[in-house]
């Protein structure tokens, strides 16, 4: 497990983020949700691109992240069949950092893709 930068601005230690993990901290950029909501989302492709991504590694990426300080988990209200209640995730201030330095990042790699015409332009 890698353990949390120190506070200062340098996020570098945890640059680039892999691509599965960028997904998920782009789902939960637009808010709190559990973890049957975000596996739909990352499959119907709300990320950007489509992701089938099972259950346990799903909840096993979920642990990870939340224990690297990216994430932050709560019990959630009832499921919708009044089960029990489901973990909501959502992203740390930590995260969102984390999230909108690889943003940055990728957007230079996009910008020098398309100098070099390698991106068509719409």
């Amino acid at each position: 497990m890698t353990s949390p930068p120190p506070p200062s601005r340098d996020l570098s230690p945890w640059l680039p983020l892999a691509p599965r993990t960028f997904a998920i901290l782009l789902v939960l950029a637009r808010g709190r949700c559990h973890g049957y909501r975000l596996m739909r989302e990352l499959r119907e492709g709300s990320a950007g691109e489509r992701w089938e991504v099972g259950p346990a590694t799903l909840y096993r990426t979920l642990r990870t992240l939340e224990q690297e300080g990216l994430l932050t988990a709560r019990e959630g209200p009832d499921g919708e069949s009044g089960g029990p209640p489901r973990k909501e995730y959502a992203l740390s201030e930590l995260g969102h950092r984390v999230a909108s330095a690889e943003a940055a990042r990728m957007a230079r790699l996009v910008g020098v893709a398309t100098r070099r015409k390698l991106v068509e332009q719409e």
